[in-house]
């Protein structure tokens, strides 16, 4: 009896003690859980509510961390890349200070996100099972996106944007789709692996590999059902390659094939395989041709971009560049019909590495190319599966979209880097002959480096919600200036608007809407002043509309020509910059440059015909005739 209650007494014991470890992985839990929140925070579908959420999650991710070493004190197994990110971060974070004219908040999100790091390596040998732990919830969160997308494909909750049926808590199908793709391999791993557990006679402490199992089973399930309706062929790319890759490194890990034996098989079905993906490919392509050609408009004007600057733009700095460089390549002749078509403002490059080597510069690219590879190798290497499937779907994802520049995304990649290269240092004490470096001393230097990097990352962390916070209660302000622009209170937007702007720097709408309200109090130089600061990270072409229209109010035509004309460059087919350029010439009476104007609003076909683009041509056409008009009379 007094063993029974001995025994019992210690599984409570190591129960609570468990439990009380569990609790640890809490603040980790709810970053992961931060994809869930719905990203038109403040009523201003400015992306910020999932970039707050990890900004506030930072906070007891660090001091849990710091509490799991204290508590364990395990040992850390070096890298090259705890070298190289911070010496990445800080030297890239440096020059784009120094290239950009404003402070990026993707600067410091990339700080916050070494931290991320940093506290994953450290977390994962501090917690065991943190790492299934984690994927599980990841997992999760697949399953609950999933489930979000087909409420919403039915019609039974509403999507995030007016125009697509599935987004999930994102605000298209694309990074939705994307998300869906980099947890399909995460799940399809614990598939293959519970199952082979549970394959034999059932027992009840396989209870919770059934339940995971489960959980990743539906997970697929769901994710194949709902990721066609999405129509996102990279993120169907992506899981393609990340599953196979997860399936090909579960084979060899379990099974031991005879290269020489089956030699002819393997190269059969090599073949087969790139065929298949040849053809997919094509077939990819076909079924949205504008918007695959788009893309490789923007990859061919974008390529040439580092030769103007071989720093790189700075973070953030890609969309202006990309405008400029467009005008360019469109008014050198070199352009088809067709690419002048499909000239668009983009934002992202669709194509993150090829974003980064135009933001980070030739080094710093090469630089992260060589963390990822070598991630990537340690992953293989420790046959850390799940890790380098996910990782791999991410990385197909993003040579052709941009997950890069969202919050979620590098979480994930964050983690996962972590997941392949974290790995207990178990230390020995070597002889005096083989290694002047005692153990004590060796335990010592590595838990003072632990402890050092913890007070960084605390100060980092210090500073960046001290300087984010004045950027919250902006956002949160303008979500009720914005509402005054909607109505057309221009004198009361101006007055609120002052003291807020300044926090919001590279948020080109927020930019815009106070630049064009100063238009309308006829404040045109300090709107000016505004929208040229925008038009540092923008490329679209409305803001040099406005500083034209600006300069048209002022009386300086010969400025105004120039930024009506950068606007028709970068965008040949829209309508508005023409409109506007004839109308200025029409009230100073200059028939002739009217004329040629007006004539171009009704040569143009725009890309999308709308109310507003006939009423345009409409009011072209009686411009027309009213010039034909006032040129007879002059010669009667």
């Amino acid at each position: 009896m007094e063993s029974i209650f001995k025994t019992t007494k210690l599984t409570m014991i190591n129960f609570r003690k468990k439990t009380v470890e569990y609790l640890y992985l809490l603040p980790f839990i709810a970053l992961f859980a931060g994809v869930l929140v719905v990203d038109n925070a403040f009523d201003l579908n400015l992306g910020v509510a999932k970039a707050y959420w990890f900004y506030i999650a930072m906070g007891p991710v660090i001091f849990a961390t710091a509490v799991l070493f204290i508590k364990n004190r395990r040992n850390l197994l070096y890298t090259p890349i705890d070298l190289w990110i911070p010496i990445f971060v800080f030297l890239t974070g440096a020059i784009s200070s120094m290239v950009l004219p404003t402070w990026q908040m993707k600067t410091l999100t990339f700080t916050l996100l070494a931290v991320l790091y940093f506290c994953l390596r450290i977390m994962i040998i501090q917690q065991q099972n943190s790492v299934a732990i984690l994927f599980i919830i990841i997992i999760a969160t697949g399953l609950i996106e999933a489930g979000w997308g087909l409420l919403q494909l039915y019609g039974k909750t509403k999507s995030q944007h007016n125009l697509f049926l599935t987004t999930g808590s994102f605000f298209n199908p694309g990074p939705y789709a994307g998300y869906l793709a980099v947890i399909a391999p995460i799940a399809l791993y614990y598939v293959l692996r519970d199952q082979r557990i549970i394959s034999n006679k059932f027992h009840p402490k396989k209870t919770v590999f059934y339940m995971r199992c489960a959980l990743a089973a539906v997970t697929l399930a769901c994710i194949v059902i709902v990721l066609p309706a999405t129509m996102s062929r990279a993120a169907w790319l992506a899981a393609g390659i990340g599953c196979s890759t997860v399936y090909i490194l579960y084979v060899l890990k379990n099974k031991t094939i005879q290269w020489k034996k089956h030699h002819k098989k393997i190269i059969l079905y090599t073949s087969l395989a790139f065929l298949f993906l040849g053809s997919s490919l094509s077939v990819l392509y076909n079924l949205k041709k504008d918007s695959a050609d788009g893309r490789l408009l923007i990859w061919k004007v974008a390529k040439d971009i580092p030769k103007d600057h071989p720093l790189g733009t700075g973070i953030g700095g890609f969309s202006s560049a990309y405008g400029e460089a467009q005008a360019s390549y469109l008014s050198s002749g070199k352009a088809t019909t067709a690419e002048k078509y499909l000239a668009g403002e983009p934002i992202y490059a669709f194509n993150d590495f090829l974003q980064l080597y135009i933001e980070f510069g030739p080094f710093f690219f090469f630089t992260a190319m060589a963390i990822i590879t070598h991630a990537l190798y340690i992953g293989v290497r420790r046959k850390k599966i799940a890790a380098v499937g996910g990782l791999l779907a991410l990385l197909t994802f993003a040579s052709t979209s941009y997950p890069f520049s969202l919050i979620p995304f590098l979480i994930i990649f964050t983690f996962l880097i972590s997941a392949c290269v974290s790995k207990q240092h178990i230390m020995v004490d070597w002889p005096a002959e083989k290694s002047p470096y005692t153990l004590a001393l060796r335990v010592r230097c590595n838990n003072i480096w632990i402890i050092t990097t913890l007070s960084i990352s605390a100060l980092i962390y210090t500073y960046a919600i001290a300087s984010r916070l004045p950027v919250y209660k902006a956002y949160k302000a303008w979500s009720n200036i914005n509402r005054l622009y909607q109505v057309g209170a221009y004198n009361k937007v101006v007055e609120a608007g002052e003291k807020i702007v300044r926090y919001l720097p590279t948020e080109t709408a927020v930019q815009f809407e106070y630049g064009r309200a100063l238009h309308k109090t006829q404040q045109y130089h300090e709107s000016n002043n505004i929208l040229h600061k925008a038009a540092s990270t923008s490329s679209d072409p409305m803001i040099h509309v406005m500083i034209a229209s600006n300069y048209v109010a002022l009386n300086l035509m010969q400025s105004a020509e120039h930024n009506f004309n950068n606007a028709i460059m970068r965008t040949p087919y829209r309508l508005y910059p023409h409109y506007l350029w004839a109308n200025a010439y029409f009230e100073r009476e200059q028939w002739d440059l009217a004329h040629e104007q007006a004539s171009e609003v009704l040569r143009k076909k725009p890309k999308i015909e709308s109310p507003a683009t006939q009423e345009m041509k409409e009011k072209m056409k009686t411009m027309i005739d009213t010039i034909k008009i006032k040129k007879a009379q002059k010669q009667s």
